[in-house]
């Protein structure tokens, strides 16, 4: 996302729940963007 100018929380706990919950289908393509978006660092 750094490339796009983004900066992005790289905490291993953060992405782990992101993978966990997309995994298992409790989020879909938009509840993934949100989480993304909800990552960025100002």
């Amino acid at each position: 996302m750094e490339v796009h100018g983004e900066r992005v929380d790289t905490k291993f706990e953060v992405w782990r729940e992101l993978i966990t919950e997309v995994r298992a289908l409790e989020l879909d393509s938009y509840g993934i963007a949100e989480r993304l978006r909800s990552l960025r660092i100002p």
